[in-house]
């Protein structure tokens, strides 16, 4: 990594820690080691052959062949890993229902929107200041806890999710630590079927890199040393450059 030649928020470097610390660890369906080999694929994708070609295709199921692949994971998760990586702008549901039928279930796929989501804002932020990528980090030992919401269900999304209004447990106390319930965006609820995404996501990322979910409402909250209209306008135009539709 080239050595910082200018001043950057101290919180920044330090959620870039906790984000690499989350993927090195054990998640809820994947170990330490097959989380960073998730990392290293969606890496990899960039570099991809077919995801390249697909990406250029009209259509990307017209595309035949397959993705550069990781020896540790099932072909149907590297597919989701690139595919997610390199071309979410045209991710359908049919695409996702299909992974569940070739094996994965919601919440492996859940993890790996996590995985990558952490990477990906890391990243971009090395790049962004013209830094080499930070090496991925040796994973850690253990087991998947199997964690996951039980009271998750397919309502604003494609995959299970847990509203704000039904939020229990960990969720509830991450996102109202004084018990009274309000609203969260739907993004922070986009992970839930996984709590220790939702909340690593929330922490690391939304609050070090944008704003206090209780902040979202708030017009002139600003964001770091910019202004919320400032904030929304690069927001926008970054959004518009990679294809998110949300």
């Amino acid at each position: 990594m080239h050595t910082l030649t200018y001043d950057v928020r101290g919180n920044l470097l330090d959620a870039i820690d906790q984000i690499w610390l989350h993927i090195a660890s054990p998640g809820s369906w994947w170990t330490g080691a097959e989380r960073v080999a998730i990392a290293q694929s969606s890496r990899d994708a960039w570099e991809c052959n077919h995801c390249s070609a697909c990406k250029n295709a009209l259509s990307p199921y017209s595309v035949n062949g397959t993705h550069d692949a990781s020896a540790m994971l099932p072909e149907v998760a590297v597919d989701a890993i690139h595919r997610i990586t390199t071309d979410p702008g045209r991710l359908t549901e049919t695409w996702y229902k299909g992974l569940l039928d070739r094996g994965l279930t919601s919440e492996q796929y859940v993890e790996i929107i996590g995985v990558v989501g952490h990477l990906t804002v890391a990243d971009t932020f090395h790049r962004a200041l013209g830094l080499d990528a930070r090496q991925l980090p040796e994973p850690k030992e253990g087991e998947p806890t199997h964690d996951h919401s039980g009271n998750a269900v397919v309502d604003m999304a494609w995959v299970p999710t847990v509203s704000h209004k039904n939020a229990t447990g960990a969720l509830a106390e991450e996102w109202f630590p004084g018990g009274k319930k309000g609203y969260v965006p739907h993004v922070a609820q986009s992970m839930t079927l996984l709590p220790a995404e939702a909340i690593s996501f929330k922490r690391n990322v939304m609050t070090q890199f944008y704003l206090k979910t209780g902040n979202i409402n708030n017009v002139e909250a600003p964001v770091g040393s910019l202004e919320r209209p400032q904030a929304e306008f690069l927001a926008a135009r970054t959004s518009a450059l990679n294809e998110c539709f949300y």
